[in-house]
């Protein structure tokens, strides 16, 4: 009986796990997450975690080669801003 239950058990575990898994792989990939063209907030929250849009302007919305759509209203491309990101990361640091 125990060795029965013992299997039902790590069978149930593994489910969860996969469950788990699943769920984190979607919560954390930004591009499942956020749509194709962000909008200032969501910028700063794929890149800061927050939708502090003061933070993101100071820094990264600062450099000029960060990617934007031109428009009336600030939109940025997601993919080009996760390249830019990757290979931009060092610079973006606050100075005091």
């Amino acid at each position: 009986m125990n060795e029965l239950m013992n299997q039902l058990l790590d069978q149930f575990e593994a489910g969860l796990m996969d469950r788990a898994l699943k769920v984190m792989h979607v919560v954390t990939d930004e591009k499942r997450r956020f749509p194709m063209e962000l909008n200032k907030s969501q910028c700063s929250e794929m890149l800061l975690g927050t939708r502090d849009t003061g933070t993101f302007d100071e820094r990264f919305n600062c450099h000029k080669d960060f990617p934007r759509i031109e428009g009336r209203r600030d939109k940025f491309p997601r993919d080009a801003v996760i390249d830019w990101y990757h290979e931009n990361w060092e610079r973006t640091a606050v100075r005091s």
